[in-house]
C-alpha cells in the first residue's frame, strides 16, 4: 500500500484508493504521488541452490529495470550500458549495486530523492539456509 501512495507514477489514479479513508484528510496526503518508487519482493525466490537463486535475483531486477525503461532517454551513454548490462540479465552486470544504481538513475529522471521499499529480504536467505548454500548466500 505504501507503493501505491508515495509513487509518482499513477498518481491520480492510485489517489483514488485513498478516498473515503481516515488518512484522505490527513496532511500526510500532501505527500501522496510525490514521489519515485521501486519496490522488490523476494517473496518467490525459494531456490535449492546459489546458481539458481542468483539467477532468480538477477531475473527480478532485470523486471524491475523493465519496468522503468522509460528513464533510458535521460542517462548518458555510461549509464545506459549498466541500465543495459542488468535489464538484458548479462553475466558483467553490477548486481550487487543494481538498486543503487537504480535509484540513482531515478533520482536523476525524476529529480528528486527515491522511496525503495523491499519486502520479503529474507525468504532467499532462509531458503540458502535450509538448502546449504547459506555462506554463498551472504
Amino acid at each position: 500500500m505504501l507503493q501505491y501512495f508515495f509513487d509518482i507514477q499513477n498518481q491520480e489514479e492510485n489517489a483514488k484508493l485513498f478516498q473515503g479513508l481516515e488518512i484522505e484528510h490527513s496532511p500526510y496526503m500532501a505527500e501522496q504521488g510525490k514521489y519515485p518508487v521501486i519496490f522488490v519482493t523476494f517473496k518467490d525466490i525459494k531456490e535449492r541452490n546459489w546458481k539458481d537463486c542468483f539467477t532468480q535475483i538477477k531475473r527480478l531486477l532485470s523486471n524491475l529495470y523493465n519496468e522503468l525503461e522509460r528513464i533510458r532517454s535521460s542517462l548518458n551513454p555510461k549509464e545506459l550500458k549498466n541500465f543495459d548490462k542488468i535489464w538484458f540479465e548479462e553475466e558483467n552486470g553490477d548486481y550487487q549495486n543494481a538498486l543503487k544504481m537504480l535509484s540513482f538513475f531515478l533520482k536523476k529522471y525524476y529529480q528528486i530523492k527515491v522511496i525503495i521499499l523491499i519486502d520479503e529480504y529474507d525468504t532467499p536467505i532462509v531458503s540458502a539456509y535450509e538448502h546449504g548454500y547459506y555462506e554463498e548466500a551472504i
